[in-house]
């Protein structure tokens, strides 16, 4: 008979959540920032990894929900203000 390892599941606790959700968002805002050649800083504030953390406790999912969250809700925000930040700034 085969032998079975039982890993338990313990949720992330809320201050190690927020560490990776700063690692993800820093890395978004460095993208940004290296593919505008530096015109565009993209920043954020504790508000968003507050908003994230919640989403990603509301499915008990964690941090597998994180990448999901900022590619439906973050990077399509971020995408549409930097669309807007380079239009205005050829018009002018």
């Amino acid at each position: 008979m085969g032998r079975i390892t039982l890993i338990p599941y313990l949720p992330l606790q809320p201050e190690t959540l927020a560490k990776i959700i700063r690692i993800k968002l820093d890395r978004i805002c460095q993208r940004y920032h290296s593919a505008s050649l530096g015109e565009v800083q993209v920043s954020y504030c504790e508000n968003v990894i507050t908003w994230i953390a919640a989403l990603c406790q509301m499915n008990q999912s964690g941090a597998r929900d994180i990448d999901q969250v900022l590619t439906r809700h973050m990077c399509r925000c971020w995408q549409t203000i930097c669309y807007r930040m380079r239009t205005v700034s050829r018009e002018t």
